[in-house]
């Protein structure tokens, strides 16, 4: 069962929220996005006005984690929550070598161990998706490498809304940019910075009241100098049926990309610095 396809996010949900903020990244040269830069200003929101819940919100933050493991077990806390529940989600998409799926690159990924570093999509969208409709939704604000990038254009937004109300943007890995490289040593890369979460969070803090998340994502799109480039969009549209819930072991289990049931190792359809993370509550 996919959450709200109305494009209202959590609004329909009521009673306290619960709001998991997840910024993570590779250390080292592998890292794309300065993720962490979205916490401060999304952190300086209201947790009521975050999560449009006049009784108030729970928020937790999760920093850089190394593991998978702990990530799962935060999104299934939230994912047990019974009041309205966003997840922010800043950092970076990668393929695993192997299934070819797409994961969110943790600190110790790399682009040879991302089946067993990095966070499955299918496992987000899995425990996210056994919620009610209307009460849950995703804002993410992600860079796509490579191995990726190609296969999620294709996609389009769908690749990665299967049974999620997903906001938000994914843009292609920053251009490598500077002077000349020496031989045998290869050019550097700027890093891309999280301005549609800066946008969502200015917005948010100066609003007396959440508007309709629609709304909102058009207008931190906008604010961000989003929508005219070769990033994807996304919009709030659920299509696709959700992923299976996953199993307890690291690697991924039988899903298909953009909801298409298939046998493990199926393709889709083309075809992180720290400890095990800074979490703990924010604000009640």
């Amino acid at each position: 069962m996919g959450n709200d396809r109305s494009g209202t996010g959590a609004e329909t949900a009521s009673g306290p929220g619960y709001a998991l903020l997840l910024a993570a990244g590779p250390a080292g040269k592998q890292r794309l996005m300065d993720a962490a830069a979205a916490l401060p200003q999304l952190a300086a929101v209201p947790p009521a006005a975050l999560l449009g819940t006049p009784g108030g919100a729970s928020v937790v933050q999760l920093v850089d984690p190394a593991d998978p493991q702990t990530v799962l077990t935060h999104l299934r806390t939230a994912a047990a929550h019974p009041g309205p529940v966003l997840v922010h989600l800043a950092g970076q998409l990668t393929l695993d070598a192997k299934q070819r799926l797409p994961h969110m690159a943790l600190a110790r990924t790399t682009p040879r161990t991302a089946r067993y570093t990095a966070l499955p999509w299918h496992w987000l969208a899995a425990e996210l998706g056994r919620r009610a409709p209307g009460s849950t939704v995703v804002i993410a604000d992600l860079v796509a490498d490579e191995t990726v990038w190609p296969a999620l254009k294709a996609a389009g937004p769908s690749g990665l809304a299967a049974g999620l109300t997903l906001y938000g943007t994914v843009a292609p890995a920053p251009p490598k940019r500077g002077a000349p490289p020496k031989r045998g040593v290869p050019p550097k890369r700027g890093l891309a910075t999280p301005d549609y979460s800066r946008a969502f969070a200015g917005l948010l803090r100066g609003a007396a009241k959440r508007p309709p998340l629609a709304l909102l994502h058009q207008r931190a799109a906008l604010e961000a100098g989003l929508g005219s480039g070769p990033e994807l969009l996304l919009d709030g549209s659920a299509p696709g049926e959700p992923y299976a819930v996953p199993g307890a072991a690291p690697g991924p289990e039988a899903a298909g990309w953009a909801g298409q049931s298939g046998p493990a190792g199926a393709a889709g359809p083309v075809g992180a610095v720290g400890s095990a993370g800074a979490a703990g509550p924010a604000g009640a």
